[in-house]
């Protein structure tokens, strides 16, 4: 009988031990969700939000680029110290979209994968007049 009382009480202890740790898996598992791949753009009126990074650019440099765009930097700097961004700057035109998550966002900056900049010349037919209208 006090066998079976015991066997009640550990059995208890590990089911709440495992609650516990159900619970806070939970917990933290959303925290990760809601940094890494909600939607932390605000809502962009313009159909393409362009931003510049320029060679030699800083993380801080990048941050404050981002400011602007961003519902909750701190998320942000989170996401990108975890995936080493801060290490990895690449200079570009980059292209913000509505809706875009933490995750989005670095993995854009890391590829280094731009929106191609179209330049159209006119009136143009020798090399010196092509290098004069692009130093201009």
């Amino acid at each position: 009988m006090i066998e079976n009382r015991k066997n009640k009480i550990i059995k208890k202890g590990v089911f709440t031990a495992l609650s516990v740790v159900f619970v806070f898996l939970v917990i933290a598992g959303f925290a990760i969700y809601s940094r890494l791949l909600e939607p932390n753009t605000i809502e962009i009126e313009d159909k393409e939000v362009f931003i510049y990074i320029h060679t030699g650019a800083t993380y801080s440099d990048v941050k404050n680029i981002l400011q602007p765009f961003l519902k909750d930097d701190e998320s942000f700097d989170w996401t990108a110290r975890l995936m080493k961004y801060d290490k990895i700057i690449k200079p570009g035109r980059y292209l913000i979209e509505n809706k875009m998550s933490n995750r989005a966002i670095v993995s854009l900056l890391r590829s280094g994968k731009q929106k191609p900049v179209r330049v159209t010349f006119n009136n143009i037919r020798t090399i010196e007049q092509l290098a004069g209208r692009i130093s201009q």
